[in-house]
């Protein structure tokens, strides 16, 4: 008889036969548990770098323990973009050359623009928008300024 074996987190069949084991989860729950570990490695070396500099009067602060933090959060970072947001904007056929911003909300899609918009009044000089992405199809940069 063979057994057929679930994702241990979504529920979703993964296969059957010998060679797979209870508690097993599928290649999507497992990236999805991977991205998390990332975003809360990354958020954790974020926390640990301000309270760090909240400190730098205090007798235990150690400028190279700043420098190393600054170091592992910016190779998180690297690693994020690389697995994650390389893959996401892959399918849209955007031109990024030079330095950019990327902007993800989860949530309030306004808000975003709002703090765009604030930016914008402040530093008028600079381009603010290039291109948008919004329910999975491109937004130009007249529509995004609206």
């Amino acid at each position: 008889m063979t057994r057929i074996i679930k994702c241990s987190e979504c529920g979703n069949n993964i296969g059957s036969g010998s060679f797979l084991n209870d508690g097993q989860n599928c290649k999507t729950c497992e990236r999805e548990r991977d991205k998390r570990d990332l975003e809360q490695k990354i958020n954790s070396y974020q926390y640990s770098l301000r309270r760090i500099k909240s400190m730098r009067n205090h007798p235990s602060y150690d400028e190279y323990q700043v420098q190393e933090l600054e170091r592992q959060l910016a190779e998180a970072e690297a690693e994020y973009r690389e697995k994650y947001v390389k893959k996401a904007l892959a399918n849209y056929p955007l031109q990024l050359q030079q330095a950019n911003a990327l902007i993800f909300c989860q949530e309030d899609e306004y808000k975003p623009l709002s703090i765009l918009n604030r930016f914008n009044k402040e530093h008028a000089d600079i381009k603010r928008f290039q291109v948008g992405i919004y329910e999975q199809k491109i937004v130009e940069s007249n529509m995004l300024e609206k």
